[in-house]
């Protein structure tokens, strides 16, 4: 069994639901008390769990044998999941599949950063890993640029003609999915991303036109003196 961790978030819902549709019975992980109850309430294994209480996540891995690790994002984030690593190593699970960031390895920016140190945790020898490193979630871009989509058919961006392989969680998900299983997958990071742009946008038969100019994404603030 699975314990996927983040079950209530974008890749994780999608998880959960591409699992059982392969026939599985996950056990779903929140922060929420009270989401973890509604879950179990629909027949569902479920539990509570806070990465940074260890009293909560020995209980969440009884009868697991691998695990989903989603951050939690935020200050800690790195703490909590090495916490989630080291319980799953004390119960004994080998495979863990951790959702990272794109280019994690290289460490060239601070997220990347965050979650390399997480993978390099994971890294220490007795388990056996995948790491999971996407692209912009093409679920974002929709929300984010959905407002100015849908009143100016246009979204504005501060990327110049940067090509961006935005991915669909979806797709992440089956990758997470069917990773455990896969011998070529195994102590392996995988770099997730969807087409390269240009990307034709259409809505209501109309097309979707991209700004990227820095003007017109980014207005300098205007800094007055105190009287």
């Amino acid at each position: 069994m699975i314990l996927v961790t983040g079950a209530d978030g974008t890749v994780g819902t999608a998880l959960v639901k591409e699992l059982q549709l392969r026939g599985e019975r996950p056990r779903m992980a929140y922060y929420s008390g009270d989401k973890a109850e509604k879950a179990r309430a629909a027949s569902q294994d479920a539990v509570a769990l806070d990465f940074a209480k260890p009293e909560t996540i020995r209980p969440a891995l009884a009868g697991v044998d691998k695990v989903f690790l989603l951050g939690t994002g935020g200050l800690g984030q790195a703490e909590g999941e090495i916490n989630v690593v080291n319980e799953t190593k004390a119960a004994g699970i080998r495979r863990i599949v951790k959702l990272s960031v794109w280019q994690a390895e290289t460490e060239a920016f601070e997220f990347a950063r965050i979650h390399r140190r997480v993978e390099r945790a994971i890294e220490a020898p007795g388990l056996e890993w995948t790491f999971l490193r996407p692209n912009g979630f093409m679920q974002n871009f929709a929300n984010y640029m959905g407002a100015t989509i849908k009143a100016q058919n246009a979204f504005y961006q501060n990327a110049a003609h940067t090509r961006t392989s935005h991915i669909d969680a979806r797709d992440i998900a089956r990758v997470a999915a069917v990773g455990p299983h896969r011998e070529r997958a195994r102590r392996q990071g995988v770099q997730a991303v969807g087409p390269p742009g240009p990307v034709l946008w259409r809505r209501g038969g109309n097309p979707v036109e991209g700004d990227r100019r820095q003007e017109h994404y980014h207005k300098p603030a205007s800094i007055s003196a105190a009287p």
